[in-house]
């Protein structure tokens, strides 16, 4: 008998032993590798159709109320997003989804500060960034989600914005950073 086993055997005052088994179910479908294959491929081909594309567009209030989703329904945009946005909270001017798109995908939250310090967004050039240990409203976040890393703007209120929209606040914050807005290019 192994040991895990004897550590959850029982025994009943007619002497016989039994053992407490246990079993694990699953809700998910189990897929051949040649089904995963082909489900890798799908995925590739329709980046839209994705899982994380999906819950976005869930997520996202139907009427975003004029928050720049810069694309990141679709694309790796977040961080960027969220600089767009700090933009549109602190002083009303909204950036369009191109501008946000023209600086690409996958940059991390300091990449995407400098770039707004160095080319600007909607004719303004961010003229300060720092560090902050406080959460507060206004700061961009970079969250550590269920779906992977992810940057948004803190609202107040519980809610954050994200993917063009404001939905509850959610995640561990691995950074906060505020932004100081103020110098036209």
């Amino acid at each position: 008998m192994s040991k895990k086993t004897a550590a959850t055997a029982k025994v009943n005052p007619g002497g016989v032993m039994k053992t407490a088994a246990t079993t694990k179910t699953t809700t998910k479908p189990k897929m051949s590798a040649k089904q995963y294959a082909q489900y890798l491929r799908y995925v590739r081909r329709h980046p839209a159709k994705t899982a994380k594309a999906k819950k976005a567009r869930k997520l996202a209030a139907p009427c975003s109320g004029g928050w720049v989703a810069g694309g990141n329904d679709l694309f790796e945009t977040c961080a960027m997003t969220a600089v767009a946005n700090s933009l549109l909270f602190t002083t009303g001017l909204r950036v369009a989804d191109e501008a946000v798109l023209r600086h690409g995908e996958g940059l991390t939250i300091a990449e995407a500060l400098n770039a707004a310090a160095c080319d600007g967004l909607a004719g303004i050039r961010l003229a300060g960034f720092f560090p902050v240990d406080s959460v507060l409203p206004g700061v961009v976040l970079g969250l550590d989600l269920e779906e992977g890393s992810h940057a948004a703007l803190l609202a107040g209120g519980g809610l954050m914005v994200s993917w063009g929209g404001l939905i509850p606040a959610r995640g561990v914050v691995e950074e906060a950073w505020a932004l100081d807005w103020g110098l036209a290019c």
